[in-house]
This record gives C-alpha cells, structure tokens and sequence, in this order.
C-alpha cells in the first residue's frame, strides 16, 4: 500500500499513475486505463460486487470438489 507500491509499468510509471489511484486499497498497481474507480461512488459499487462475485465463485468451487471429496456421485450424476 502507498505511494511506494509496486506499479504497472515498473519505474517507467511515475507519471503515468492517475491522481485517484494512490494505494489506498489492496491490488492498486496504479493502473485504470478505462477510469472505471474514477468516481468513488461507483468504485465502492464495483468492489461490493466484486466481493459478491467471489463469494458466489467460491461456493461454486465447493460444489464441484465436495462430490469428488466425498465420494458421493448422486450429487453431482454423470449424464
């Protein structure tokens, strides 16, 4: 976090950061070509739903190994 993060484009981007993007939150390499967390309404929306979107992918991946942990096949029948 910070202004001495690592960033997108290594040494060659000290100028090249957009103003907003200061290393306040985690994955921040100083990189938003599309302005997308420009407005700081909209980049809280986006993470919440980011968050949810991971939550979802992470229950989807239970259900694919619990089966195969299990043993259990008539939970997840072959065609």
């Amino acid at each position: 976090y910070g202004p001495d993060r690592a960033k997108c484009l290594g040494p060659y981007s000290d100028n090249a950061v957009p103003s907003y993007l200061n290393g306040e939150f985690p994955g921040d390499y100083g990189w938003d070509s599309a302005g997308l967390s420009a407005d700081p309404e909209t980049f809280a929306s986006y993470r919440e739903a980011e968050l949810i979107h991971a939550r979802w992918g992470m229950l989807g991946a239970l259900g694919c190994v619990g089966p195969e942990l299990t043993g259990d096949s008539s939970l997840a029948p072959n065609p």
